[in-house]
């Protein structure tokens, strides 16, 4: 699965087709009734937060979401630390969240890590903070917590 010349992790598509990652908006909303994980769990890497919200495909670069909807600004997605073509958001920490979860192709095309928005307005600014050196690591992560 490619989004233009970036290849979505082998280990990513594989967890859709096992079903364990939603592959349509139809699965991905029934994270709202039953989260995936626990709150330990994404605590882990994320300690303001409780849960997350894994995107469905297709998938599509930060680039992509901004010149066809109508986003963030640029300080709210805090540009000035990212590439947004080389960046593909994967997930979110739930409704009403604008802090993503995203794979950062920046380093690696090959073995992307994984970053998140830390929303840090109005006070400071906003940040991408790394979670992971790379999405099996990420999805590690993620399954740590208690099930």
């Amino acid at each position: 699965m490619y989004i233009g010349s970036l290849e979505i992790p082998v280990a990513l598509v594989r967890l859709m087709d096992a079903g364990a990652w939603p592959a349509d908006e139809s699965a991905a909303n029934m994270q709202n009734l039953k989260p995936f994980f626990t709150e330990t769990a994404v605590k882990a890497f994320a300690p303001e937060e409780f849960r997350i919200f894994l995107y469905p495909p297709p998938f599509r670069t930060l680039q992509q979401e901004r010149d066809t909807c109508c986003g963030l600004t640029d300080e709210q997605y805090a540009l000035a630390d990212i590439d947004p073509v080389l960046t593909v958001p994967i997930g979110d920490f739930g409704p009403g969240s604008d802090t993503a979860i995203a794979l950062d192709f920046r380093s690696n095309h090959k073995d992307p890590s994984v970053i998140r928005l830390v929303w840090n307005l109005p006070e400071q600014p906003n940040r991408w903070k790394r979670i992971a050196p790379s999405f099996v690591e990420f999805w590690n992560i993620l399954n740590s917590g208690e099930a």
